[in-house]
């Protein structure tokens, strides 16, 4: 009769375990600044595209929204009428970049995302992940058009 021998076990020691949870940190973090840099290095929309003339935006009725393309095909903006007027805001979530949307409901912006929401009126956070509110966009009506024009960062 021959008996074999088990295996020795291999152990593991907690330095180990400690340094490969060490990297998967390193590595998260990483990746998560990169991301970041990556989409604050996407093209802004230049001052040469703008103004834009918004279809349909004159019959836009209180508490309703319309998404519109900036020129250049950079990018996409979002026209509400709010209960003070008229507002637009780039569509980009300054967070990573991903579209936002309308909640006629609650009557805020929203990004799908990671579940951020803005003031309709101001574009500023009202919760999310957001560093920075949208970036808002100049609205003036002019002859009967609305006209959309280049605006400023919401801190």
């Amino acid at each position: 009769m021959s008996t074999k021998s088990a295996a020795p076990e291999k152990v593991v020691s907690r330095r180990a375990v400690l340094w490969s949870t060490a990297a998967a940190f390193a590595a998260m973090v990483t990746g998560d600044w990169m991301s970041r840099l990556l989409v604050r290095s996407k093209r802004r929309p230049s001052a040469a595209w703008f103004p834009i003339e918004i279809d349909g935006a004159t019959d836009l009725a209180p508490g309703k929204a319309i998404g519109f393309e900036l020129a250049g095909g950079e990018g996409s903006g979002l026209l509400i009428h709010t209960d003070t007027g008229l507002r637009a805001f780039e569509r980009a979530c300054p967070h990573l970049g991903c579209p936002v949307l309308w909640s006629e409901e609650k009557r805020t912006i929203e990004c799908p995302c990671h579940a951020a929401a803005f003031d309709a009126d101001t574009g500023a956070v009202l919760a999310g992940p957001p560093p920075r509110g949208l970036t808002r966009l100049d609205v003036q009506v002019q002859a009967g058009r609305v006209v959309v024009s280049q605006g400023q960062k919401v801190g």
